[in-house]
């Protein structure tokens, strides 16, 4: 079989990757060497290794006698990485408060204003407003890491667990006008303590706004109960 001479073994990967985090491929689906090949005009060598980096990321599980399986979301993991953010975002904003500028507001400020529009303004679903929501939302937390000058922090959580992407799409599924605005109103009050440098505020809201995501599980494991691990959580 001829190469895909327009991608590459990463290119791919970042392809199912994305896949699979948007819940294009869903938790439980079976894909297989063959037809990941064909889909990509590819030997089947080099999507062994793709499939060993995804087995790597905890998206895929392979089966012995079964197969490939889209791997399930594990709520757990989710949970503790919610407690590490906490514990390390707040970390960061004790170290950098006294630092920040007034570039790091407006820089703040502006994405607080999209969210806003997305709220108030915007005419699309309430899916693909939350969807948006959270590209803001992530954004919000990448510049405080970045203007606290630890631009790769953000990155790492991402990239610590994908679950925790795949949980949030899921959620904007569940989401309404309410949910988004509480999520509004949380980055509104952080950076108004930034400006305060109230610090002991911050941490307060900072809680509540990490945590905030839990009093969905029970919600998402009865909607759609065949997208997580079952375990306790």
């Amino acid at each position: 079989m001829a190469a895909n001479p327009y991608l590459s073994t990463a290119g791919i990967y970042q392809i199912l990757k994305d896949e699979i985090i948007n819940l294009e491929l869903e938790p439980g689906t079976f894909i297989g060497e063959i037809e990941i090949s064909k889909r990509f005009n590819i030997s089947r060598t080099p999507i062994r290794e793709v499939f060993k980096r995804l087995e790597y990321d905890g998206l895929i599980n392979i089966i012995k006698n079964k197969g490939t399986q889209i791997s399930p979301i594990n709520l757990r993991k989710i949970l503790d990485l919610m407690f590490i953010r906490e514990k390390v975002e707040i970390g960061i904003l004790e170290e950098s408060l006294s630092l920040f500028t007034a570039d790091t507001i407006i820089h703040l400020s502006l994405i607080i204003a999209e969210q806003s529009d997305l709220i108030y303004k915007s005419k699309a679903s309430i899916e693909d407003r939350a969807i948006e929501f959270y590209k803001l939302d992530n954004l919000f937390h990448e510049t405080l890491c970045r203007f606290s000058n630890r631009p790769d922090l953000w990155k790492f959580f991402i990239n610590l667990l994908p679950d925790y992407s795949r949980f949030r799409v899921v959620s904007a599924r569940l989401n309404t006008d309410l949910t988004l605005e509480k999520l509004y109103l949380e980055h509104a009050a952080i950076l108004q303590h930034i400006k305060e440098k109230d610090l002991d505020a911050i941490k307060i809201i900072y809680k509540e706004h990490i945590f905030s995501g839990i009093t969905r599980f029970e919600q998402l494991l009865e909607s759609t109960p065949e997208y997580f691990i079952k375990t306790a959580y």
